[in-house]
C-alpha cells in the first residue's frame, strides 16, 4: 500500500511540475556610462555637497579614465581646485593618484604640468598619507622623464626637505625617489664636483639606515642597493654599518641588509676587515661569506632562504671558509643518518645500529677539517685560539648528535677548553685566578681519569697540558703568599706559604709522574716540559718562590700546547641518576643531628673501576662529604656489563645518609655520582670527578622537642 502511495505522489508532483509556466532567458546588458569621457565626472565635483559623493565621482574617474586631449588640462585644472578645497585627507590622496594615472594613461597629458602642479599641492600640505602619495606621484611622473637631470634634481631636493617629515610613509617615499630618480652619470663623464655630491647622497641613504623605525631602516638599503644597479658606486665605509643590520629586530631588514653584505663582498672582495680583537684582518669577501652562512639559522624562513642562494653565487672565497661550510653540511647528514638510524627495527642489534649511524671516515674527516690549521704555528696566536673555540663549540654540537663518538668529540672539546681557559688565566691582568684554576684542575682531571680507550700519546699530551696547570697553581700560590706576607720575607709560616709548597710539590711529583710517562709512550716532550726538567734537574732544593720566578718566564712564552689527534675508540664514563627524581618537591623532616636515608638509584656506564664510584653530598654551609657505597650496592647493568675496553656498566642502589644540625627553613642538598682520583702527591681527600649533574634534595632539620 505504502508503494501505492508513493508512486503516486511522485505522479502528480511532476505533472505540476511540467504544467507550470515556462521560464524566460535573462539577457544581462552592461548600463553604459554617461557621456563618453571622464570629463563630465570632473565637471560634477563642483556640486558635490559631501567629501563620500566626491570620492565616489573620483573612483568613477579611475574606472573610465577616458579623457579627450583638449580636455586634459582643464580636467587637471578641475582637480586641482577641488584639492585644495577638500577638506578630507582621503580624496586629497585619490586626487594625486589620479594625477600618476592621468600622465601615465592619457594622450595629450603635460607631465611638467602635472610634477608642477602635486609640488604646489603637497608643499603645505599637513596630512603625512597626502604628502607620501604625492611624493608617490612625483616618482611614477619622474621615471618618464629621467632624461631631464634639471627636473631629477629638482625633484631630488623635493625628496630632501620632505625627508624631515616624522612619518615614516613619507620618508620611504622620498628615499624611493632620491634612489631612483637621482641623477647619475657615467664614470667617465663624472666630474670631482659629481663625484661628492654622489658620495654625500650615498651618505645621506646610509644615515636612514638607524632609523627608529624599521620600515625606514629597510627603504633606505634598499635605496643603496637601487642606486648601485643604476651604477652608482656604494662605498665601503658602510660595510660594519650593514653588518650590523645583520642582526636586527626585524626580518625585512635583515633581508635587504644580507642582500647589501653580498654585494658588497662581490664588490670589495680584496678589502681588509679587522675582527672584533681590533688584530686579526681578514678579506672582505670572507668575512661576508661567513655572515652569510650564519644568516642561514636565520629565524625568518624568507631570510634563509634568500642566505642559501646567495652561498651559491659567492665567488672568490677562501677554501678555509668554503671547507667548514662544508663541515656543517657533513654534521647536518650526520644528524639524518643518526636519526634514521633510531628508526631501525628494534630488533636490529646493536653493531648493526653503529655502523648505519655513523661512517667512520666520515667523522675523522670531520675532526681533522675542525682542527685543521690549529697547530699552524705560523698563523697568530689569538687566530689560533678563534679556531679553537670555533672546534670546541663544533665538537661539543657533535657529541650532543652522535652519541657514538661522543667520547673522542667531549675529549677533545674538553682539552681545547682547557687550552682557552688556560691562555685566558695566564693573561690576567691580576695573575691567574683561584677559581679557574680550580676548574682547570678538575677538566685536567676528568681528561686524565673519565676516559676510556685513550693512547699513550693522547695520555701524554694530557699530562704535559696538567704540567702546565701545575705551573698556573704554582704562580698564583705563590703571589697571593707574597701579598699575604709583605715585608716579612717568609712565606712558609703562613696558611698561604703553605699552600705554595704544596703547590710546588705538586708540580715537581707530577714532572716525576710524567717523565715515567714520556718514556713509556715514547713521546718527544714539548718545549714547555723539557725547560721545567732542566729546571727541576739542575736545582736540588725547590722553593716556592724560587721555582715560580724560575717557570714564569716559560709557562708566558711557551708555544699553545698540540691538540690529540682523534681517536674514535675513546669513551666517556657517565652517570644517570634516576632517582630522588629532579622534579621531586617532597621536603625531608627529621630531628636536627640524627640521620634520615634517602633512596639512591643511578646506572654508571663505562667505568674502569667501580670500587673508586662515590656518592658526593654538598650541603648548603659548603660542607662536602664523600661516601663509599657498600659493594654489595653495585650491580651489574645488564648482560653486558663488561665493554670491549675493559670497562664496566654498573647499577647503583644505595642509601645516601643526610644529617645536620638545625636549619631555619628547608634548604637543599646536592647529591651526585662521582670518581675519586687517588694522588700519592697529597696527604688530603682523593680529588672527585663528577660523572653527572647532581640532583638537589631538600631537607628540614628540625629541632628535637625536649620535656615530653
Amino acid at each position: 500500500m505504502a508503494a501505492v502511495l508513493k508512486k503516486r505522489a511522485l505522479a502528480e508532483y511532476n505533472k505540476s511540475f511540467q504544467d507550470g509556466p515556462a521560464s524566460k532567458k535573462l539577457h544581462l546588458v552592461k548600463k553604459p556610462l554617461i557621456g563618453s569621457s571622464a570629463a563630465a565626472f570632473v565637471g560634477l565635483l563642483e556640486k558635490c555637497k559631501s567629501s563620500d559623493e566626491a570620492l565616489q565621482l573620483l573612483l568613477r574617474i579611475s574606472d573610465c579614465l577616458q579623457f579627450q586631449e583638449s580636455d586634459v588640462e582643464e580636467a587637471i585644472k578641475k582637480l586641482s581646485e577641488h584639492f585644495q578645497s577638500e577638506e578630507e585627507s582621503v580624496v586629497r590622496v585619490k586626487i594625486l593618484w589620479l594625477f600618476s594615472d592621468i600622465g601615465l594613461e592619457c594622450p595629450g597629458a603635460n607631465l611638467n604640468n602635472l610634477i608642477d602642479e602635486t609640488i604646489h599641492l603637497i608643499k603645505n600640505e599637513t596630512s603625512h598619507k597626502v604628502i607620501a602619495q604625492g611624493i608617490a606621484t612625483l616618482v611614477k611622473l619622474g621615471n618618464k622623464l629621467s632624461e631631464d637631470k634639471i627636473l631629477m634634481a629638482r625633484l631630488v631636493n623635493v625628496a630632501r626637505d620632505n625627508l624631515k617629515d616624522t612619518s615614516h610613509q613619507v620618508k620611504c617615499r622620498c628615499l624611493q625617489l632620491m634612489s631612483e630618480l637621482y641623477p647619475i652619470c657615467p664614470e667617465t663623464d663624472r666630474t670631482l664636483e659629481m663625484t661628492v655630491e654622489s658620495d654625500a647622497m650615498v651618505k645621506l641613504l646610509g644615515d636612514y639606515s638607524n632609523a627608529e623605525d624599521a620600515r625606514v631602516r629597510c627603504e633606505a638599503f634598499q635605496s643603496l642597493l637601487t642606486l648601485h644597479e643604476r651604477g652608482l658606486t656604494i662605498s665601503f665605509d658602510l660595510y660594519d654599518q650593514v653588518c650590523a643590520a645583520l642582526s636586527d629586530d626585524y626580518e625585512i631588514v635583515r633581508e635587504v641588509a644580507l642582500k647589501l653584505v653580498w654585494l658588497m663582498g662581490s664588490k670589495y672582495p680584496e678589502n681588509t676587515v679587522t675582527l672584533q680583537d681590533g688584530e686579526t684582518t681578514m678579506r672582505l669577501v670572507d668575512d661576508a661569506f661567513i655572515r652569510i652562512c650564519s644568516a642561514v639559522n636565520d629565524l625568518c624562513m624568507q631570510v634563509r632562504a634568500l642566505s642559501c642562494s646567495l652561498l651559491g653565487t659567492t665567488r672568490a672565497v677562501s677554501d678555509r671558509f668554503l671547507l667548514q661550510t662544508l663541515d656543517k653540511q657533513l654534521m647536518s647528514n650526520m644528524k639524518v643518518r643518526w636519526l634514521s638510524a633510531r628508526c631501525c627495527d628494534t630488533k636490529q642489534s646493536r653493531s648493526e645500529k653503529s655502523e648505519a649511524a655513523i661512517d667512520d671516515s666520515a667523522v675523522i674527516r670531520f675532526f681533522d677539517t675542525v682542527l685543521q690549521h690549529i697547530d699552524n704555528v705560523t698563523l697568530s696566536t689569538m687566530v689560533r685560539l678563534k679556531m679553537l673555540q670555533s672546534a670546541e663549540e663544533q665538537l661539543n654540537k657533535l657529541s650532543e648528535m652522535e652519541p657514538m663518538v661522543s667520547g673522542a668529540a667531549n675529549f677533545t672539546a674538553l682539552f681545547a677548553r682547557c687550552v682557552l681557559s688556560l691562555h685566558t688565566a695566564l693573561n690576567a691582568t691580576n695573575g691567574p685566578p683561584t677559581h679557574a684554576l680550580q676548574q682547570l684542575t678538575t677538566d685536567c682531571l676528568r681528561l686524565q681519569y673519565q676516559f676510556s680507550g685513550v693512547s699513550e700519546q693522547e695520555n701524554a699530551c694530557v699530562w704535559q697540558l696538567a704540567l702546565r696547570v701545575c705551573a698556573a697553581r704554582l704562580l698564583a700560590a705563590v703571589q697571593n703568599a707574597t701579598v699575604a706576607n709583605t715585608g716579612t720575607g717568609n712565606t712558609g709560616n703562613t696558611a698561604s706559604g703553605i699552600v705554595a709548597l704544596s703547590a710546588a710539590t705538586a708540580l715537581t711529583h707530577h714532572a716525576e709522574l710524567l717523565d715515567r710517562i714520556l718514556a713509556s709512550a715514547g713521546v718527544e716532550p714539548d718545549p714547555f716540559t723539557i725547560a721545567v726538567f732542566q729546571q727541576l734537574s739542575q736545582s736540588g732544593e725547590h722553593k716556592p718562590s724560587a721555582l715560580a720566578r724560575a717557570v714564569q718566564p716559560l709557562l708566558l712564552s711557551a708555544p699553545l700546547p698540540v691538540i690529540p689527534k682523534p681517536n674514535l675508540k675513546i669513551r666517556m664514563c657517565s652517570a644517570s641518576i634516576i632517582e630522588p627524581a629532579t622534579d621531586n618537591d617532597t621536603v625531608l623532616r627529621f630531628c636536627a643531628g640524627l640521620i634520615t636515608g634517602v633512596a639512591l638509584e643511578a646506572e654508571v656506564v663505562r667505568v674502569k673501576d667501580p670500587s673508586a664510584l662515590r656518592v658526593r653530598v654538598a650541603y648548603p654551609d659548603t660542607r662536602v662529604h664523600a661516601l663509599v657505597p657498600p659493594r654489595d650496592h653495585l650491580r651489574p647493568l645488564d648482560h653486558t656489563n663488561t665493554n670491549d675496553d675493559g670497562t664496566q656498566n654498573v647499577r647503583l642502589l644505595t642509601k645516601v645518609l643526610i644529617s645536620h644540625g638545625v636549619w631555619t627553613e628547608p634548604c637543599g642538598v646536592d647529591i651526585s655520582v662521582c670518581l675519586a682520583v687517588e694522588e700519592g702527591s697529597s696527604r688530603d681527600a682523593a680529588p672527585l670527578v663528577e660523572l653527572c649533574r647532581p640532583v638537589r634534595v631538600t631537607v628540614a632539620p628540625k629541632p628535637i622537642k625536649r620535656g615530653i
